[in-house]
């Protein structure tokens, strides 16, 4: 097109020459804003209307982003409302966007989380600030976040723009670690024999005594082999004596695939000749949908 008028220019009359050199100049400025990425849309005119063409620049692209990354990201203007979010941050909030639009970000913050929220507020006016706070959904949902909050400038309207990243997941991989934790300090401690095995029969846990009465380390040996354990004399089970073989050496196959045994007398002879007289509970140790992971001993 500047190419075209740049032709015009060298036969135009003088008049002609001002108004073609002005056009020259303001294509040459509409393209220079172009490629800065000043502009986002640019107005045709046509023999029938005006046509609006948006541009697929840079801007678009931080557009597609922000609606396909997997953080909340929202606009707040002075007064706290919601001026735009993304997809994500109205799934985090179970939602709608249109009933998100316009309606105060606090309202979607826990009642114990209202004073951290405004201050996070606050310092975001001044810098990026960053904190853990809770949405309270409609449904009763509590969402652990951890939001950013910083100053945004948007048509000359001071905003705050606030990306939050939802951390249910990792607070339940917190809390099962930390259940994992005391689960094995108290097995560490146990006054009584704890001995834990997978579903092979190999110990994976063991009490402090457990390693105490067989003389040494248990852990990684198949039960059988760490407590070689008899049935004492007339002890007697309430079922067929699959639990012990025909010398009467305790098995731990039937504990593994189900069965529970409680108070059952056997002895227990260390390697170094000494001997114990026992009473044994064995249990199956399952998961959340009785599935049979391995076994529970105690002596």
């Amino acid at each position: 097109r500047i190419g075209s008028i740049d032709i015009l220019m060298k036969s135009a009359a003088p008049s002609e020459l001002e108004l073609l050199r002005a056009r020259l100049e303001e294509a040459e400025e509409t393209l220079a804003a172009i490629q800065s990425g000043k502009v986002d849309a640019v107005v045709v005119s046509g023999p029938q209307r005006d046509q609006v063409y948006t541009l697929q620049g840079a801007d678009h692209s931080y557009r597609v982003l922000l609606e396909a990354m997997n953080e909340g990201a929202a606009t707040l203007p002075p007064d706290g409302s919601i001026l735009y979010c993304n997809k994500r941050f109205a799934e985090m909030l179970k939602t709608p966007i249109e009933k998100v639009i316009g309606v105060s970000c606090t309202e979607f913050v826990a009642a114990t989380d209202q004073q951290a929220f405004a201050s996070l507020c606050r310092q975001g006016e001044r810098a990026r600030a960053k904190g853990e706070i809770t949405f309270s959904l409609h449904d009763g949902t509590r969402v652990p976040v951890y939001c950013s909050i910083g100053p945004v400038e948007i048509e000359e309207l001071r905003c705050l723009c606030l990306v939050a990243t939802d951390l249910t997941e990792q607070k339940h991989t917190q809390e099962i670690v930390a259940s994992e934790n005391f689960a094995k300090s108290i097995l560490e401690q146990a006054v009584d024999v704890i001995v834990v095995s997978d579903q092979s029969g190999k110990i994976i846990q063991a009490s402090r005594a457990a390693h105490l009465l067989a003389g040494s380390n248990v852990l990684h040996q198949p039960f059988e082999n760490a407590f070689p354990l008899r049935l004492s004399e007339g002890a007697e089970l309430n079922c067929s004596l699959d639990e012990a073989d025909e010398r009467g050496t305790f098995s731990a196959a039937a504990c593994l695939g189900g069965r529970t045994i409680q108070n059952l007398e056997v002895q227990f002879q260390r390697s170094d000749g000494k001997r114990f007289d026992l009473l044994m509970s064995a249990g199956p140790l399952r998961d959340s949908l009785q599935r049979v992971l391995g076994c529970v001993f105690t002596l």
